[in-house]
């Protein structure tokens, strides 16, 4: 079993920074935490805003050390954006275009060891973050 496909990021309510972890819903309250054990001194449990919730899709970067999550947004080495994404009629993670009109395969992304995407592909940071190319704001919320 791939672990990294059990992994989930969502944004602190507290602190609005990324945790990375194990995702449960409160019985209590029916609220979402996000429980980090790194080892170090940000492992808890952390409330999240549910909106900014994605999973690791079980893939790491061209360099092999950042996880890919939904909604992380992918450039091409020719400049084609897209944007990570589950498709329900195709059952599988794709990349899907700005207007989702057409989309890759992520099998056309990654190399034989199914670990890493193809090395001319970059994840340029993803659709919750400010960081997110003037290109795609507003067009998939």
């Amino acid at each position: 079993m791939n672990k990294d496909r059990l992994i989930f990021r969502g944004k602190r309510i507290d602190t609005g920074e990324w945790a990375i972890g194990e995702i449960h819903k409160s019985r209590a309250n029916g609220m979402y935490y996000i429980f980090v054990n790194n080892g170090d001194e940000n492992d808890g449990s952390y409330h999240i805003d549910i909106s900014t919730l994605g999973q690791a899709i079980g893939l790491r970067d061209k360099n092999g050390n950042q996880l890919v999550f939904d909604g992380d947004i992918i450039q091409c080495d020719d400049g084609w954006i897209g944007v990570v994404r589950w498709s329900e009629k195709d059952l599988q993670w794709i990349v899907a275009n700005l207007h989702e009109t057409s989309h890759l395969d992520l099998c056309e992304f990654t190399t034989q060891d199914n670990k890493r995407l193809y090395s001319r592909n970059d994840i340029i940071g993803n659709i919750h973050d400010d960081n997110c190319p003037e290109l795609l704001k507003g067009e998939l919320q």
